[in-house]
């Protein structure tokens, strides 16, 4: 058996029609029922927030930026534990790199990486550490491209740019 959750669909058709069209899937079988969150404007789907930024209006793209839940600590190694020096250096560059990724324009960005800096101080990460690993050290743009020739199409490409007349 297979359990399928967490599904992102864009909704041709009006609200009434929606409302329709979830009552028939919860009807379907006793057991299984559908819940669902829509907007007009955004929405948080696994770990990205899905909205309707300035490009929008010009271009008809949707933009991203990472979706962080309430309860999320940012719990990470502290740089006290005994965990190998290449271990934390690898660990800021990795979750920098995926919201780097998780970001469609520059200036989210580089509000999102001014937070995880001092999230990593609060672990005690010496700050030339962090200034040192981080992906700041190559402009956003050039980030991008860099991953679109080494043949991977990042996340923000398939919804951005795949996605239009929203």
């Amino acid at each position: 058996m297979i359990w399928i959750d967490d599904v992102l669909c864009v909704w041709p058709d009006n609200e009434q029609e929606l409302e329709k069209f979830m009552n028939y899937l919860n009807s379907s079988h006793d057991t299984i029922k559908f819940t669902y969150e829509h907007s007009k404007d955004s929405i948080d789907f696994l770990d990205t927030t899905i909205y309707k930024g300035d490009r929008h209006d010009r271009e008809q793209k949707l933009d991203i930026k990472p979706f962080f839940k309430m309860t999320n600590k940012f719990q990470y190694l502290q740089y006290s534990s005994a965990h190998p020096k290449t271990t934390f250096s690898s660990l800021i560059k990795g979750e920098m790199t995926r919201l780097l990724r998780a970001c469609s324009d520059e200036q989210t960005y580089r509000q999102i990486q001014k937070k995880m800096y001092d999230v990593f101080r609060d672990g005690d990460y010496p700050s030339d550490l962090i200034r040192d690993t981080e992906t700041s050290r190559l402009p956003y743009q050039t980030q991008h491209n860099r991953t679109e020739r080494e043949g991977t199409v990042p996340l923000r490409h398939l919804l951005c740019d795949g996605v239009g007349g929203i």
